[in-house]
């Protein structure tokens, strides 16, 4: 018990590490000093006879066929992102963080009115949440809703104010309606924040040359 709960301290959330408060992972090694307990322990309990050694053989063996049951149901919702989240979803109740990641596996399998959809559970669940929003605008983006991919955008920049990702792809989404200045703005605003960042220079390049700036 002193193994079970001095290895279990680190991982109870009084530190949080991460997103997540609570993981499987985080009983592998604790559970340790439960299985030590139970296999010194459990002979204890049963008096000195001839039939001790093979009960508790037939026991520990229905035990491990039972765990070995359940691990393999349980590792085969870890076959694809798809899987995984679409299991995730169907057993919690308002969990953002799986409404998204089902959305993203569904995008890449090229589904996106499907992605949309869990996109915006989520953020119906969590309303803050900015890479929900970022990642919906993609998608509208995506579809061709550009005034809706804005709007988005916006939002998820507001609670994410200096990303340059958001920002480019706001930019994008506004060149394409044809709102060039602000377009422009948000490339340069993104290039201040991450000098070196690619695509924003690849698009402000484009932007600048469809302007007739070829120098620039």
């Amino acid at each position: 018990w002193l193994w079970y709960l001095g290895t279990l301290v680190p991982v109870l959330g009084i530190v949080q590490v991460g997103s997540q408060a609570m993981a499987d992972r985080y009983t592998y090694v604790p559970l340790i000093g439960v299985f030590v307990a139970v296999a010194w322990g459990a002979p204890g309990l049963f008096r000195p006879s001839r039939w001790k050694e093979p009960l508790l053989a037939t026991l520990a063996a229905g035990a491990l066929l039972a765990l070995t049951a359940a691990a393999w149901v349980q590792a085969s919702y870890w076959r694809d992102n798809l899987t995984l989240f679409s299991h995730a979803v169907e057993i919690t109740r308002d969990n953002w963080v799986a409404q998204m990641n089902l959305g993203v596996a569904l995008g890449e399998q090229g589904r996106t009115e499907e992605e949309i959809g869990h996109y915006r559970e989520a953020i119906r669940i969590r309303p803050a949440y900015p890479e929900a929003l970022y990642n919906l605008g993609a998608a509208l983006a995506q579809k061709g809703d550009l005034d809706g991919a804005i709007e988005s955008y916006r939002r998820s920049l507001a609670l994410w104010p200096g990303n340059p990702q958001v920002l480019v792809n706001l930019g994008l989404a506004l060149a394409g309606k044809g709102e060039t200045k602000e377009a422009e703005r948000y490339y340069r605003e993104a290039l201040q924040l991450r000098p070196g960042f690619p695509l924003a220079h690849n698009n402000l390049g484009t932007l600048l040359a469809l302007q007739g700036k070829l120098a620039e």
